[in-house]
């Protein structure tokens, strides 16, 4: 999927990306995307919050979040962290639009 990420920006694409990342991951995606401006933003809730809404979207094996919880973020770098446990989908937006002055 990075490669086509990369292709896809590669061709002039301005692309937002969902993708959780395990240690050192990013690495790849900062390589395969030097040429462009690649901005990573963590989204972050309490475990508690995060499995509510796994409980909510019914579209997921029920312990996931559990699993991934302490390991989807170890490691990496971010270039902007966003606690999502109070603030709507809009709200997220909104700062990481100011936070890059998008």
């Amino acid at each position: 999927m990075r490669q086509a990420v990369a292709a896809l920006a590669d061709h002039g694409n301005d692309l937002i990306v969902d993708e959780a990342f395990w240690s050192g991951e990013e690495h790849e995606g900062r390589r395969l995307l030097q040429n462009h401006r690649l901005r990573l933003v963590g989204l972050f809730a309490p475990l508690d919050v995060i499995e509510e809404r796994e409980h909510a979207r019914g579209d997921r094996p029920i312990g996931l979040a559990r699993w991934q919880f302490g390991r989807v973020h170890s490691g990496v770098e971010y270039d902007l962290k966003v606690d999502i446990s109070a603030a709507s989908a809009a709200q997220a937006a909104i700062t990481i639009r100011d936070a890059f002055d998008l």
